[in-house]
């Protein structure tokens, strides 16, 4: 598996997405990305399904969000011999900003999985932006989103 320099990801589940991000206002929405990976040929990842999680944070925090370990699992042992992975995470920022925050990076440990951060303002148009974590783990770094 190779880093990847961008995601493919289909613009309805994109839209998908953010309409999740919308609808838990004011909790952050999260969830995880299931595709191919990145290979050293085509350094692009190519997501083909998204499967919403509960958010065990809310309501207790509107700031953060915590994936069910017990969807994680049993979606790693469907894809066991498979093709597919878990190449991601997503999650929504409901102060509109759609970048990784400092807690996401606090709790960030795989350099090679995605982070699809949806930021959700109070007036105007939502957005999404993928990030991964840097080799040494002390910053992100923004990678192309191609929809088709």
């Amino acid at each position: 598996m190779t880093d990847p320099a961008r995601l493919g990801i289909s613009a309805s589940d994109l839209d998908h997405i953010e309409a999740l991000a919308r609808a838990a206002l004011p909790y952050e929405t999260c969830g995880l990305l299931v595709g191919r990976p990145a290979r050293a040929g085509d350094r692009a990842a190519r997501v083909t399904r998204v499967v919403e999680s509960a958010n065990l944070a809310a309501p207790a925090t509107c700031d953060r969000f915590e994936i069910d370990p017990k969807l994680q699992f049993s979606l790693l042992r469907e894809l066991r011999g498979s093709p597919q992975a878990i190449i991601g995470v997503y999650h929504s920022h409901p102060n509109g900003r759609s970048e990784p925050s400092p807690r996401d990076l606090a709790d960030a440990n795989d350099p090679g999985l995605i982070w699809l951060v949806t930021g959700v303002p109070n007036i105007g148009r939502t957005t999404s932006r993928a990030f991964v974590l840097a080799p040494d783990a002390d910053r992100f770094h923004e990678i192309a989103i191609e929809t088709a």
